[in-house]
């Protein structure tokens, strides 16, 4: 099994990329939408704690929160943390066979992603 991951800086285009790929065949286990969970007034809470404090308590929180856990991806997953934190989001897709890589790639040049690793191997389990 080989693992990518794909960076949109708009969470609906990648929410909708998420659909596409299970409507079309991929097991949804194969597919994680990382991204920010929006609450009431984030825009405003955002907006306050950058003038605050830096984005210090927001940052904090996210680590807190463990919302850049990634799982078994063996990317450095770091460069991407930053889009989710932006609002953006981030598709991780394990390819089990050659056909779910074709799918997805087929999916990603319908959806155009902003940044993309290359496939690696994820470590076999027993």
């Amino acid at each position: 099994m080989s693992n990518a991951l794909f960076a949109f800086d708009d969470r609906r285009v990648a929410e909708r990329t998420v659909a596409l790929l299970t409507d079309r065949g991929l097991a949804p286990s194969s597919v994680q939408l990382h991204a920010r969970k929006p609450g009431p007034n984030e825009a405003l809470i955002a907006q306050a704690d950058e003038l605050v404090t830096g984005g210090f308590v927001r940052n904090f929180l996210d680590l807190f929160q463990g919302i850049f856990d990634w799982g078994d991806s063996p990317h450095d997953a770091s460069a991407y943390a930053d889009i989710v934190h932006q609002g953006g989001a981030v598709v991780s897709v394990d390819a089990r066979t050659v056909e779910d890589r074709k799918l997805t790639h087929q999916v990603m040049r319908e959806t155009q992603p902003i940044r993309q690793t290359d496939w690696s191997d994820m470590p076999q389990t027993s």
